[in-house]
């Protein structure tokens, strides 16, 4: 399901690209693109370039035409290897986001991955911290619950109205 396919529908490392497992987007109008465009550009290739200088083998099949010959005509750019996708770092993406409509909300993701991560990892321990009290004292944890969603639920609805009359 999350194998990269290049721009002409080939599952990187199979069939006629086999041997060329990541996908690379040479084109850089990275930010320009919605993410979904994004990756109609890309290219099966053996790894991901490291920097702007890296020379790039991607996998010679007739449909590329030009193929990689594209990353030496452009300026290129490090990447991540992320689940064999070559996602930019960082760095580059900071550089191309003034001007790219999609590029501020990536680099916001890309610069705040920790906090995103730290929290779904809270979100885990408490939904299982819950589930084992849940386990041990079932009946009287369901009343509590219900009786604090209809509180705040309450509460939400008071706050919305006295919200709307200020307004």
């Amino acid at each position: 399901m999350l194998a990269p396919i290049d721009q002409f529908e080939n599952f990187c490392n199979y069939g006629a690209v086999e041997g060329y497992p990541v996908l690379v987007v040479p084109a850089y109008n990275l930010l320009s693109l919605t993410p979904g465009e994004f990756f109609n550009n890309g290219y099966c290739a053996k790894s991901c370039p490291s920097s702007s200088s890296s020379t790039l083998d991607c996998a010679p099949i007739l449909q590329y035409g030009l193929g990689c010959a594209v990353w030496t005509n452009q300026t290129g750019y490090s990447t991540n290897n992320i689940l064999n996708y070559c996602i930019p770092t960082g760095d580059n993406i900071a550089k191309s986001s003034d001007t790219a409509t999609y590029g501020g909300w990536f680099l916001s993701l890309y610069e705040t991955r920790w906090v995103i991560l730290t929290c779904i990892g809270f979100s885990l321990i408490i939904a299982f911290m819950y589930l084992k009290l849940m386990d041990c004292f079932a009946v009287p944890l369901a009343y509590i619950t219900i009786l604090v969603v209809q509180v705040a639920l309450v509460l939400m609805g008071y706050y919305a109205y006295a919200y709307s009359k200020v307004s």
